[in-house]
């Protein structure tokens, strides 16, 4: 492929580098009290860049075919057709095989990203489906097992362009998801949780804990009343911690960053947050299902602190950002389905703190234990204010004391990092991003 891109890009005067990634799926799911086995799953998709010497890109992607000399033709030809129509980047000249030197060596086995005992054939999944199925039956106050999935895939990418650079990696992944039923006084609540790892076994340790936690949560949640409002320090689950640094992630773009779109630009240096707070981004991180050695440009992964003990210390680069910063790309290259590049995170997580999180509860006496906020996802970064509506548990000397929700939690999501005063110990991975407990020393709650 390589050789075909480069003498065909030649001949078009322009850089095109390609995508071909080719999955196979399989899951197993719980619903109306009967398994549902889906069989194996095989999927294609292809995409190819054009960049011409005015910095000006343009793709085209398809999905379900082979990476034959015909279909590559088309998809170029398509993408060469929207050039005249992109914008010009002076930033977005092609990388060089020259861009390529001096960048670390990885070693795939220490990534540890494909365990050879997902079996796509089912296997054990079936025994370990009725194991949880099992630890839920024992939960006294479930009303159902509304519905539960097993899933698992593995998944091979090439990347290669017209400068010669070719890259290969191959990643498994698999995940566990549960929504349970709880019922209190005539009140139905439902209530999900799940994991996700590359291997096999780490799915199978995790597991009891996330059905256990997922079990608490729906129990006490169900007959929950309104709590004292007023402003009160929220001590913040790992589960909805990971949801909030989904949200604030695009924020550490550096091409964003550019764009004005980030609350960050001119501020490197800066005190952002709370002294416990350290934010990391690592693309090599052992068994991260953000894990590969290579970014979708082809560069060498690596580990960013992007906020160091309250501090901001940097940002994430793809290979364009970088050159407009006079830095060098940080190997955070992410191409969205039309194959087109910008920076976005691996695995990215708030690092764990000295405090477990028994401990962060136990010092609040009165205030909230927050686990979901609905609507997280229209928080405009650009300002940062939210009012949404959350549920939790009401903190009373020191315990969690009874269910709470209809009601609101307000603030600032930038103002909430600075008052963070506290970060628990137990970070754990449930998928590519992943914080601990947490406390905030407070927030508004309302009606």
């Amino acid at each position: 492929m390589a050789d075909w891109l480069r003498d065909n890009a030649r001949r078009s005067d322009c850089f095109a580098d390609l995508h071909v990634s080719v999955a196979r799926e399989r899951a197993l799911k719980w619903r109306k009290g009967r398994f549902d086995e889906q069989g194996v799953s095989l999927s294609t998709q292809i995409s190819l860049r054009a960049v011409d010497a005015l910095g000006r890109e343009a793709s085209a992607a398809a999905a379900g075919v082979s990476p034959e000399p015909a279909v590559l033709e088309g998809l170029l030809e398509k993408a060469k057709r929207a050039l005249p129509y992109a914008g010009a980047n002076p930033y977005r000249p092609a990388p060089s095989w020259l861009d390529y030197l001096g960048e670390p060596k990885n070693e795939k086995s220490k990534l540890d990203i494909v365990d050879p005992d997902w079996d796509l054939k089912i296997g054990a999944w079936p025994a370990l489906a009725r194991h949880c199925l099992g630890l839920l039956a024992r939960r006294k106050g479930l009303k159902e097992v509304l519905a539960m999935e097993l899933a698992a895939g593995i998944e091979e990418n090439v990347y290669a362009a017209s400068n010669g650079i070719v890259r290969r990696e191959t990643g498994s992944a698999g995940s566990l998801s549960v929504e349970l039923v709880a019922e209190k006084k005539g009140e139905i609540r439902v209530f999900g949780g799940g994991a996700s790892s590359r291997r096999w076994s780490d799915l199978r340790r995790k597991a009891p804990a996330v059905l256990e936690k997922t079990a608490r949560l729906t129990l006490g949640l169900a007959g929950a009343r309104q709590p004292p409002l007023g402003r009160f320090p929220v001590v913040i689950d790992p589960w909805l911690g990971e949801e909030m640094l989904e949200l604030l992630a695009p924020s550490f773009s550096a091409d964003r960053v550019h764009k004005g779109f980030s609350p960050w630009k001119n501020r490197l240096g800066e005190t952002v947050a709370g002294s416990p707070v350290s934010l990391i981004d690592d693309g090599r991180l052992k068994g991260g299902l953000g894990s590969a050695r290579w970014d979708d440009e082809g560069f060498a992964t690596g580990r960013q602190v992007l906020i160091d003990a309250g501090r901001l210390c940097g940002f994430l680069y793809d290979f364009a950002s970088a050159r407009k910063d006079g830095a060098r790309t940080t190997g955070n290259a992410v191409c969205a389905g039309d194959g087109t590049p910008s920076p976005g995170t691996s695995n990215f997580y708030l690092a764990a703190g000295k405090s477990s999180p028994q401990s962060l509860i136990e010092e609040t006496r009165r205030g909230v234990y927050l686990i979901a906020l609905q609507g997280l996802h229209t928080v405009d970064l650009a300002a940062g204010h939210f009012s949404l509506g959350g549920s939790g548990f009401w903190i009373e000397g020191g315990e969690l004391a009874y269910g709470i929700d209809r009601f609101s939690v307000s603030g600032n999501m930038f103002d909430l990092l600075k008052s963070i005063d506290a970060v628990g110990s137990d970070l754990e991975f449930n998928g590519s991003m992943a914080a601990p407990t947490v406390r905030v020393a407070h927030l508004d709650i309302g009606a």
